[in-house]
């Protein structure tokens, strides 16, 4: 209890500084909330490339490009004609069914490897398990990030650019027909023009009659 009944006021200069320092919290929270919203908004761009040779092929590139469509902030900017190439197995190995290839543009909020975690899933749901497969074994769904704008990154889950982009003719050519100018970040620092002039791949590839739908907007 205090002596001498009611208790006294706080100095004005209290109250007048209390309320600087809440008002300028409150300020201070306001604008990190403003900046981390409108970093959480800004889109990456990718370019990401679509097989499948086994079972029914153009449903399970179709499955990839619809869930794809549906990824946190994305879009799909661009789908390329459908390619049909031959298999690339190992040495001694027995010949595998056709590939049908496609490359996508698109656009989405997700970091490199959070969409890389969800390409993944996307896979698995059409049957496949990188976990029990060999190298260049058949596959239902393969989905691989080839690059977003200028990031590079080194890493044991994930390198971007894809390190064999300029290897592969069936990832080039459906490439190509998105943007041919689209420039790729070091170790290649090339567009796609002369990676394709320059690719030694000789596989036989073709373009085949197929065509992927673009999922409406949501």
């Amino acid at each position: 209890a205090l002596k001498g009944g009611r208790p006294k006021a706080a100095p004005p200069f209290f109250v007048f500084s209390t309320y600087f320092v809440l008002s300028n919290a409150q300020t201070s929270s306001f604008h990190i909330h403003h900046r981390l919203t409108r970093l959480k908004i800004d889109p990456l761009s990718y370019h990401i490339a679509l097989g499948s040779n086994l079972d029914d092929r153009m449903a399970n590139l179709q499955y990839a490009v619809e869930q794809l469509g549906c990824l946190p902030g994305g879009s799909i900017n661009g789908v390329s004609p459908v390619y049909e190439s031959a298999a690339h197995v190992m040495p001694g190995a027995p010949p595998q069914p056709a590939y049908l290839n496609a490359v996508l543009h698109i656009q989405t909020s997700l970091q490199p490897r959070a969409l890389l975690r969800r390409c993944l899933n996307i896979e698995s749901a059409r049957g496949r398990n990188r976990k029990l497969e060999q190298r260049w074994q058949a596959r239902t769904l393969d989905i691989d990030l080839l690059c977003c704008s200028n990031t590079q990154i080194d890493g044991s889950d994930l390198t971007l650019p894809h390190p064999r982009i300029a290897e592969r003719l069936f990832v080039l050519l459906p490439l190509s027909e998105i943007d041919m100018d689209l420039h790729i970040p070091p170790p290649f620092d090339r567009n796609v023009r002369y990676l394709l002039e320059h690719c030694p791949d000789q596989s036989s590839i073709k373009r085949s009659a197929h065509i992927l739908k673009v999922p409406e907007s949501r």
